[in-house]
């Protein structure tokens, strides 16, 4: 467990990794000082590394790394030779913000401006609220090697690319991945999609 002490009421957004052990299956755990902006990440296999990408934080950071025990193995693995390394990252670029993964939460996207954002786990819905006025919007949805559709409001999933859209100011834009029910290493874990609207 670690702890980054930032002060109480300060606002950040940080990318948290942790490189894999050899032996061992990981997960990473975050959570701020307020305890509600939690976050696990347990996506690889043994010898993987984990990783939380632009979660907003308040406040101190705390950290969990801790193994993942599989159901047939009885008693935990004890590796005191092999090192990993944490790595925890301000992130001050423009983009989402985690967690969105609810309209409550959604991040605004506005006209013309270029959304990114990363889908890192199998479970992550990331959610944009439209910002502009009513009307037809060209949209473009990048997502190069990851498996992901996107939808406008209760819509029928759309594949990435252009297409041509009705907006209404505070529609809900929702992204997530095609392979929730996969196994095995995550496609695309590192890759951001993007989005932008324009007329």
């Amino acid at each position: 467990m670690f702890v980054v002490s930032w002060p109480s009421g300060s606002k950040r957004v940080v990318t948290v990794a942790v490189t894999g052990v050899p032996n061992l299956d990981i997960n990473l755990s975050i959570a701020d000082g307020d305890g509600l902006h939690g976050a696990t990440a347990d996506e690889g296999g043994i010898g993987d590394g984990e990783i939380l990408h632009r979660r907003s934080i308040d406040g101190p950071l705390v950290i969990t790394i801790g193994e993942t025990v599989a159901r047939e193995q009885k008693f935990p693995v004890e590796n005191v030779s092999d090192p990993y390394t944490l790595t925890v990252t301000e992130d001050k670029s423009e983009g989402e913000l985690e967690p969105n993964n609810m309209d409550a939460d959604a991040t605004e996207l506005k006209p013309t401006y270029e959304m990114h954002g990363y889908l890192d786990s199998r479970k992550d819905i990331d959610v944009l609220r439209w910002a502009g006025d009513d009307g037809t919007y060209d949209i473009v949805v990048r997502g190069d090697g990851i498996p992901m559709s996107w939808r406008v409001g209760d819509g029928a999933p759309r594949t990435p690319g252009a297409a041509k859209v009705d907006l209404h100011k505070g529609d809900i834009i929702r992204l997530e991945r095609t392979d929730r029910d996969g196994h095995g290493p995550l496609a695309g874990r590192d890759v951001m999609w993007s989005v932008v609207v324009t007329r």
